[in-house]
């Protein structure tokens, strides 16, 4: 049964987003004030996934900001679809010895 919502999730998702404009954002937040280094560090992407099920790119951004800034030396990641976040956190750990670590949804097991 949740593999059938799971693929009728993106119409679901849709729908609701287009009653609710406001479900589905972040809550606002000073990161400068938790991370002061937030303004200065840089991100980069060597791919932008585009699509229904993409996380906004400034989402990510913001993600990735955060990892850095925090020296973060592991993450995981619940739930990747298609795995470009996934990728992108683990292209953001130290380079000597972070791990990262993702946990596939049943629909994204279908398609390894």
């Amino acid at each position: 049964m949740l593999e059938k919502f799971l693929e009728v999730r993106p119409r679901l998702d849709s729908a609701l987003s287009a009653i609710d404009k406001n479900r589905l954002k972040l809550l606002v937040i000073a990161l400068e004030r938790y991370f002061p280094c937030f303004g200065e560090r840089q991100v980069s992407f060597l791919e932008v996934p585009v699509g229904p099920w993409s996380s906004p790119i400034a989402d990510v951004t913001m993600l990735l900001k955060v990892l850095v800034c925090s020296q973060s030396r592991r993450a995981m990641e619940v739930g990747s679809y298609r795995g470009y976040t996934a990728l992108a956190i683990a292209r953001h750990l130290p380079e000597d010895g972070g791990s990262s670590h993702w946990m596939p949804t049943p629909i994204m097991e279908r398609h390894i």
